[in-house]
């Protein structure tokens, strides 16, 4: 069940990302800051505390932008790492240039295998809601630092209020490309409490949940901010 959803999700980001390409949308101005919602930043950046000379990655950058926003603005030491070639080279086009940012075009869950130790880990509707938890989280657990931040945005309820899923289990998306019929990727939707009890299962205790909603009229799309910090391993 696992390997069929992440090679569907690839293809779908890889045909977005060849689309935005051919349509020249790649040249982006840098953020004033995150935007965990869809059309609101909700707490932005300063959930993530003082950021100067520290490492943060982002696990699923899709066109670097926020990673950008981190290097540029709060002067982070930032690892952007995105699996879409086309996405990458979006990426790589439009902040390759930003000082102290690095674009790295790999799978998240292998990278983490490599990668830390980071101040912070991000996913802004990145890897984290893209990707079987069983497989991510161990990663993210290894990668980043005792006591660390984790924050991460993930769908609560879609743009039809269907949502979240009771048991662990990616649910159908859609992907929607301009000009062209809606893509199918699967995320996990999950509730907080089941988010809860993954990251501890994995050694990462959350501190906080935040509720985002959309703030377009009648959308019903509902998004939840985790934060989470390294902790001790549950042993059960």
């Amino acid at each position: 069940m696992t390997a069929e959803p992440r090679s569907v999700n690839s293809r779908a980001w890889e045909r977005y990302g060849s689309h935005r390409l051919r349509a020249g949308t790649t040249a982006r101005p840098i953020p004033d800051t995150i935007a965990w919602g869809f059309g609101s930043a909700g707490p932005g950046t300063a959930v993530l505390g003082p950021l100067t000379g520290r490492r943060v990655l982002e696990l699923g950058c899709g066109t670097g932008r926020y990673a950008a926003h981190l290097a540029c603005h709060h002067h982070a030491h930032v690892t952007g790492v995105e699996s879409s070639p086309a996405q990458y080279e979006r990426a790589v086009a439009a902040y390759g240039a930003v000082p102290n940012l690095t674009l790295v075009r790999a799978d998240a869950v292998d990278y983490l295998q490599q990668a830390g130790p980071f101040d912070v880990i991000i996913s802004v509707h990145g890897a984290l809601c893209f990707t079987p938890p069983a497989l991510l989280l161990p990663g993210v657990f290894q990668a980043l630092r005792p006591g660390g931040l984790l924050a991460a945005s993930v769908l609560h309820t879609n743009y039809l209020g269907e949502g979240p899923l009771q048991v662990v289990a990616p649910s159908p998306q859609r992907l929607q490309v301009t000009g062209h019929a809606p893509d199918t990727v699967y995320r996990w939707v999950l509730t907080p409490d089941l988010w809860r009890q993954l990251l501890a299962e994995h050694g990462l205790i959350v501190t906080a949940i935040d509720r985002i909603d959309a703030t377009a009229e009648n959308d019903p799309t509902s998004c939840r901010l985790i934060r989470a910090t390294h902790g001790r391993r549950d042993q059960r």
